[in-house]
């Protein structure tokens, strides 16, 4: 069974994905946040984690029984989409832990990772437009600490299980990276072209407000960028 990790930090391109994504997520064959989703995100967050750290297989089990149920015996790819960090109140330590997941999951699936990057102004917009936070300063120090702590575990679990894709490039030529996507995730070609349709015109960095671009431009320096620029610029989707 295939075990799709979309990872990336809140405001990178997980919506993008649920669109050019949804005919997948209509086929028998294709779940997205089944039972299962509800299990891993329980576990990575630190308020129910010392709970489910008592049983360290219960993300395990939990996928297992979702599976074994006669009424998924169609599904081969497993989707999984939690953002860098995910739900409320939002800080910097509810976020997936990529290590515990594949060292749980390496034996029984084949995962892959996907990770979407995108440019950091953009990104720490997003989530302040949502309102997931009212502070552009903390934002900022969120959206660093999850790319630093993507790049660190990505880097620890190995170059062969996971591929890069720049929000920017594949806006500019979408259907440039249909046939690399589709190889990588073992996806439908036709359901993909099909849904690129789906895609959306996103805030430019031009249309976000002077004050605040002021402070996300000025916290996002070339040499905070520095940080983590060099492995995402490593292991690219289209090489």
């Amino acid at each position: 069974m295939k075990l799709l990790f979309l990872v990336g930090a809140e405001g990178a391109g997980h919506h993008l994905f649920r669109s050019i994504l949804h005919s997948h997520f209509q086929q028998p064959w294709f779940s997205f946040e089944q039972s299962w989703h509800k299990c891993l995100t329980d576990q990575w967050t630190a308020e129910t984690s010392a709970e489910c750290a008592m049983n360290t297989s219960s993300m395990r089990e939990c996928v297992s029984r979702f599976v074994e149920k006669s009424g998924y015996k169609e599904v081969t790819h497993l989707y999984e989409n939690a953002s860098f960090p995910f739900n409320h109140p939002r800080n910097s330590i509810r976020r997936p832990d990529l290590l515990e997941f594949d060292q749980q999951f390496n034996n029984d699936f084949d995962i892959r990772y996907l990770i979407i990057m995108r440019n950091p102004i953009s990104m720490t917009n997003s989530a302040l437009k949502r309102k997931f936070t009212v502070n552009p300063h903390l934002q900022c120090r969120i959206v660093e600490d999850n790319l630093l702590f993507i790049a660190a575990q990505m880097q620890a679990i190995g170059d062969e299980k996971y591929r890069v894709i720049h929000f920017e490039d594949f806006l500019s030529r979408p259907t440039e990276y249909v046939e690399a996507l589709s190889s990588w995730w073992w996806l439908d070609q036709s359901l993909l072209r099909n849904d690129l349709k789906n895609i959306r015109k996103p805030t430019q960095i031009s249309e976000i407000p002077k004050e605040t671009t002021t402070i996300l431009s000025d916290f996002f320096s070339t040499q905070r960028n520095f940080q983590w620029d060099g492995f995402f610029r490593r292991n690219p989707l289209i090489r």
